[in-house]
């Protein structure tokens, strides 16, 4: 359980806010300096290609039960892919 303290008068209580806000308000809208990314050069030649048993055996895997970003569940892959 939380305890609150009396923090005075509502002037004070008032300063304290601005106070606050002010500050919480130039942590979150300034420019946080960054170091430059490193950079990464495309794979050259043909990826690999993916088996239908890789696929299978990734499905049946699974454990969530939520669909994915193409709206399709595990169980919809299961029995149209036979795995």
């Amino acid at each position: 359980m939380m305890k609150f303290q009396n923090l005075g008068p509502a002037t004070e209580n008032t300063r304290l806010f601005s106070s606050v806000m002010k500050d919480s308000h130039s942590l979150l809208n300034e420019e946080n300096p960054t170091e430059p990314l490193e950079e990464i050069h495309p794979i050259e030649g043909s990826e690999k290609e993916i088996t239908r048993n890789e696929i299978e055996t990734a499905i049946e895997k699974i454990k969530n039960k939520a669909p994915g970003p193409s709206g399709m569940t595990v169980e919809t892959m299961k029995a149209v892919g036979g795995a």
